[in-house]
């Protein structure tokens, strides 16, 4: 998703594409709650969903992907399209969401870690449950050449991060999940 980059039509809250067995289809309403609460704080209560439905498509159809580490880069894809505001170019992002708004670690992380840091990226969001893993399996000089890994438990940190200014402190969402707060229960 670009800011910015052309318009599109909703035809219905779906994914799609060739998604392994752990990519799903549906349209799911605690999703749209979830995305209407957080537009409607940026956006001065209005509904982002009033007579639009999101369409997600993962394309390459040729290529078969398998497993939920896309999780919270859609989920910021959606927020910076429903926010008209792009996501920071210097942060890289895995993990799988629960439906409470958890994120649950995933596999590959030393093999994204790397790619991202070979692609000259300074931080990686990684899921705070793969961190033992991670310090593990990650060579040293991968990070001493500024690539810097931040852990995070529930997609407010994430989104935080992704939309604060590169020079700034994260967006002001509350790190992790509040009793009591529509988001986190979720």
């Amino acid at each position: 998703v670009r800011v910015g980059a052309g318009g599109a039509d909703a035809t219905g809250m779906m994914a799609a594409g060739t998604g392994g067995s752990s990519i799903s289809s549906g349209g799911d309403s605690r999703f749209r709650e979830v995305f209407s609460e957080l537009i409607q704080s940026k956006n001065a209560g209005k509904d982002p969903f009033s007579g639009d439905d999101i369409h997600v498509h993962f394309p390459a159809g040729a290529i078969p992907k398998d497993g939920p580490s896309a999780g919270v880069a859609t989920t910021l894809a959606l927020a910076s399209l429903l926010l008209n505001k792009p996501v920071r170019s210097d942060t890289a992002v895995t993990g799988e969401i629960s439906l409470r708004g958890y994120v649950l670690p995933v596999g590959g992380v030393r093999d994204k870690v790397l790619a991202a840091h070979r692609a000259g990226i300074r931080h990686v969001l990684v899921p705070f449950q793969n961190k033992r893993n991670v310090q593990d399996d990650i060579p040293e000089a991968a990070l001493a050449d500024g690539t810097e890994l931040h852990f995070v438990k529930h997609i407010d940190e994430a989104l935080a991060w992704a939309f604060s200014d590169e020079s700034d402190q994260p967006w002001p969402l509350r790190p992790g999940p509040q009793k009591d707060d529509h988001l986190s229960r979720l």
